[in-house]
């Protein structure tokens, strides 16, 4: 997603032109994926109202139906879970696609791109949960525990 131009030259002659990519759907903002981060890092770089805060989390509101929550082991962010409520299980699996490497389908999509991990799966209201971890591990473990 962004613009460039495009410049064709020929012996003397050249031409160029504007090109601007656009995503195939609505865009879903991705938390801030700041792995070993402390709380008061991601406190300071999160934008969205603070709903929760326990030892080893905390839990953002972005509005009536998405939340994101960032969990932290040994002092740092280790996993992000974001859930984008009713009816955005489409975009979120378009936007996904466009942005990572699809890895597998089993019990959700994964996902990567480099070191991150991501895991699209489909929650009961016909919204999605998207887990972001640096450890690929971390994304199975994590769903056991949380379902």
């Amino acid at each position: 997603m962004g613009e460039t131009y495009l410049i064709v030259k020929y012996k003397d002659k050249s031409d160029s032109c504007k090109i601007t990519v656009l995503p195939t759907d609505g865009v879903i903002e991705e938390p801030e994926i700041l792995f070993g981060s402390g709380k008061d890092i991601i406190k300071l770089k999160e934008k969205n109202t603070l709903e929760s805060e326990g030892e080893t989390f905390l839990i953002y509101r972005i509005d009536q139906y998405n939340k994101v929550e960032y969990y932290f082991r040994d002092g740092g962010l280790y996993l992000i879970h974001k859930f984008t409520g009713t009816d955005h299980y489409d975009k979120a699996y378009n936007m996904l696609r466009e942005m990572y490497q699809f890895v597998e389908d089993k019990e959700g999509k994964v996902y990567r791109k480099r070191d991150l991990w991501v895991k699209l799966t489909r929650t009961q209201a016909d919204g999605s949960s998207i887990y972001y971890s640096n450890i690929r591990t971390e994304l199975g473990l994590f769903l056991d525990l949380y379902l």
